[in-house]
């Protein structure tokens, strides 16, 4: 190794050192956390909606989205984002309609490691809607003590959780990569699917059908029940309990099954690739 090679490997061993230690010192400095060192410039935008409407529908690109209950007796939608995306809240037609555009460019949009923190709350004042529609591209979608006829919640990766909603008519949820988390919900159907997540129902109720179908995750029911459940996972566990007698048909290919031997009751069909198939009947 020649003279002036060494020192290119020196200087650049000292300039990768002082590097690493700057990001620790910046790391340590913003209390570990990483959010902070994202420069890109902040707004919050808050719509006020006056406009009497039944539907709301949702089309967004990263942002993290919740729907609650109003506190003040009006519609309200706050958007919390980067200056450079485009957020609009209107009333066309009887349907509130909430879209962002993000117009930075393709190099301002790779937040490395820390990301960005982009978020869109929808408080609601009326004690019921008829339909709602989310087509998300990245990131999660939260409902909480909201009363629908119908949802369709749809995102490319990120989760999906709904607590403590009534449905009147169906609920349909699909995600490609990331979670379904349920718990106290009422509808008639329940149409699940996801490629890459776990799936959980806590307290589920479907008037008549379940149908859910996951490729990797697993699928967990806690007390929950539908008239005739249909569940399709490729190597994600069927486990869990239900609430009344079902005829259990399970098919798989290397997984163990461990279901009641009952006679009675909707059907319950069960059907895994690698993944094994346990449930049982609550306080039986």
């Amino acid at each position: 190794m020649n003279k002036s090679t060494k020192i290119a490997l020196i200087t650049a061993a000292v300039l990768l050192t002082a590097g690493l230690t700057g990001l620790i010192v910046s790391i340590r400095l913003a209390d570990f956390d990483l959010s902070k060192l994202n420069s890109e410039q902040k707004k919050i935008e808050t719509v006020s909606v006056i406009e009497p409407f039944s539907d709301i529908s949702v089309d967004a690109q990263t942002e993290d989205i919740s729907f609650v209950k109003s506190d003040y007796g009006q519609c309200k939608v706050t958007f919390s984002g980067d200056k450079k995306t485009e957020y609009e809240a209107r009333v066309e037609n009887n349907v509130l309609k909430i879209s962002t555009k993000d117009a930075r460019k393709w190099y301002e949009r790779i937040d490395f490691f820390w990301g960005t923190s982009r978020k869109i709350e929808v408080s609601l004042p009326n004690d019921g809607y008829s339909a709602l529609t989310v087509k998300l591209s990245t990131g999660d979608i939260k409902l909480k003590n909201l009363s629908f006829n119908s949802l369709l919640l749809t995102a490319s990766t990120g989760s999906i959780q709904i607590d403590g909603t009534k449905c009147d008519g169906d609920i349909k949820t699909a995600v490609s990569t990331g979670n379904i988390k349920m718990t106290d919900i009422t509808c008639k159907n329940l149409v699940l699917t996801s490629s890459t997540g776990d799936m959980t129902l806590k307290n589920v109720i479907g008037e008549n059908k379940f149908n859910l179908k996951s490729s990797t995750g697993d699928i967990c029911f806690d007390g929950s029940d539908a008239g005739e459940i249909t569940v399709k996972t490729g190597t994600g566990d069927v486990i869990g309990t239900l609430l009344s007698d079902k005829i259990f048909l399970t098919e798989t290919s290397t997984g163990e099954v461990t279901v009641p031997k009952s006679v009675t009751g909707g059907v319950c069909e069960v059907k895994t690739s690698t993944g094994n198939i346990t449930l049982g009947i609550k306080h039986k």
